[in-house]
């Protein structure tokens, strides 16, 4: 790869206009004029093409583990992906070659961090040398990013090997990450407007104790890639000043195929991270031939083509991105232009095109809760209520659900009626504000109508109410039962149901029957 441009082609993406003479292309401004070229407004593929797709996705949809899925599943019908591209994605999914376990039995050793930082050495060596014949080395700190593998936190590991290894760049790149890694966790995988001001605050904290670290690291060795990497993540995640001249120009010197290196590089260079539309275009320009050398790498190109798109999207101009997101997902195995053009699709009413796209997405980005919600959701609204459950489910299983999971399992589940699954999600949101009262209902009229429990129904509706005093289904509930047990209260928590603003709500004749019967059977 051609190292030499690196210098330019990184204070570009992180130095801003300042330094860079690039006139204040910020975040918002006007992007460069549109690349159509290659650009088709349907998607490559017959329809016939996309039901056997669809068939064949929905056999290995039922693999457990993530990788072996990834592998089993078709390719992207009318894909122009360079060769192994798609298997360089599913590779990604792979446990790095030194799990957790590993680290720490070796730890528990007298000289366990000199054995680390041997093997980490000879590693980035061998990958030096000949990168695809040593690809671990791009795996290598997967066990210091465990938010991305449903582990436990370890900055603890990290900080025990740093403590045996004061000096050691590896050690400090593994704590630096590992504090990064919680501040993801502490930020959560929600989208922004669901991420509270907490969450951001204490996010920021572990960023400002992962960089000086990572700094260190970089200072006593330039070519430590994932140390800058993870340097770019904090400028780009948090609300720190940008890096230094020093740093800028040590991590120029870094490892330049280093797949988590130019990544960093790359989200560092777009407007919606701090970077400008000319970055971006170099990026694009230099990632282009090396991408077609090192499959790894192809999800890469095209990203100028890509924000275009999302920029389209997020002004709701979805048809307007359409061909932009096809042209990329044609050309390259990428989360976002695959989400993207299904969720354009689906406005357009072409569920079962924007099935093939959002499938697609999940295959590679098996831990995005964006898109993992989306295709739940797809499968709801098309009334396959149990793939729905599955998806939404694994979800939760994984720790990777937001609140929006949890409705949208709620209520797949009531339709199926696994009202245990149902109300298991219900009792989570109950601990949400913006969506206690409608969780609560749900949860007892669960109680009231699907589990004929007198008891738990008298018990529900006094809550509810008592939580819910001017509520109309809350009210409704609380008499219907005290109806149906010919409860002393029943007349009087009736008619507070009759007084409350309802226009023509059915349940008002409902309620007048069973207020018949019920004195009917009292003059029996």
């Amino acid at each position: 790869m051609e190292a030499s441009r690196l210098p330019s082609l990184l204070w570009a993406a992180v130095s801003w206009a300042a330094f860079a003479g690039l006139g204040g292309c910020q975040a918002g401004s006007t992007p460069p004029a549109l690349q159509t070229a290659n650009a088709a407004s349907v998607p490559p593929w017959s329809k016939d093409e996309a039901a056997a797709y669809l068939a064949k996705i929905t056999e290995v949809a039922a693999i457990s583990d993530a990788h072996a899925r990834c592998i089993a599943a078709p390719d992207l019908p009318g894909n122009r992906w360079p060769s192994g591209a798609a298997r360089s994605r599913c590779d990604a999914l792979l446990e790095g070659p030194w799990p957790i376990d590993r680290i720490e039995a070796l730890l528990s050793e007298p000289d366990g961090g000199k054995q680390l930082d041997q093997a980490f050495s000879s590693a980035q060596a061998a990958y030096a040398q000949a990168p695809r014949q040593h690809p671990e080395w791009e795996r290598a700190f997967e066990a210091f990013e465990s938010h991305s593998r449903d582990l436990p936190e370890v900055s603890k590991t990290a900080e025990a090997w740093l403590s045996q290894s004061p000096q050691s760049v590896y050690a400090m790149t593994a704590v630096g990450l590992a504090y990064l890694d919680n501040a993801w966790r502490q930020r959560g995988g929600g989208f922004i407007s669901e991420t509270s001001r907490q969450q951001l605050a204490a996010m920021q904290r572990w960023l400002d104790r992962a960089r000086p670290v990572l700094q260190e690291a970089v200072a006593i060795d330039p070519h430590q890639g994932y140390a800058c990497a993870g340097l770019l993540d904090i400028v780009r995640m948090g609300s720190g000043p940008p890096l230094g001249q020093e740093t800028v120009e040590r991590c120029a010197q870094a490892e330049p195929d280093l797949p988590n290196y130019l990544n960093a590089l790359r989200l560092a260079a777009m407007p919606r991270w701090g970077g400008n539309w000319q970055a971006l275009a170099s990026f694009d320009a230099f990632i282009e031939a090396p991408a077609q050398q090192n499959p790894a790498l192809a999800y890469m190109r095209h990203t100028t083509l890509l924000e275009q798109g999302m920029a389209l999207q997020r002004d709701k101009q979805r048809a307007a991105a359409l061909p932009l997101m096809i042209a990329v997902a044609t050309d390259a195995p990428h989360g976002a232009a695959l989400a993207g053009a299904a969720r354009a699709l689906l406005e357009a009413g072409q569920f079962d095109d924007a099935m093939v796209y959002m499938t697609q997405a999940v295959r590679f980005e098996p831990r995005n809760v964006a898109v993992l919600n989306e295709l739940g959701e797809m499968y709801q609204k098309h009334g396959d209520h149990a793939q729905a459950v599955r998806i939404l489910q694994h979800t939760v299983d994984r720790g990777l659900a937001s609140p929006g999971t949890y409705t949208k399992l709620a209520v797949s589940a009531e339709k199926l009626g696994d009202y245990a699954t149902a109300k298991q999600a219900y009792t989570v949101l109950l601990q949400e504000p913006r969506h206690r009262q409608w969780a609560q209902t749900c949860l007892c009229d669960i109680v009231v109508r699907r589990e004929h429990n007198p008891s738990g129904a008298l018990a529900c509706t006094r809550e509810l109410v008592a939580a819910l005093p001017d509520d109309p289904m809350a009210n409704f509930m609380r008499a219907w039962v005290l109806t149906q047990q010919h409860d002393p209260g029943a007349e009087a928590a009736a008619q507070r149901f009759f007084s409350l603003p309802q226009g023509s709500d059915p349940r008002q004749a409902q309620m007048t029957t069973q207020l018949q019967e019920l004195r009917a059977g009292k003059r029996q």
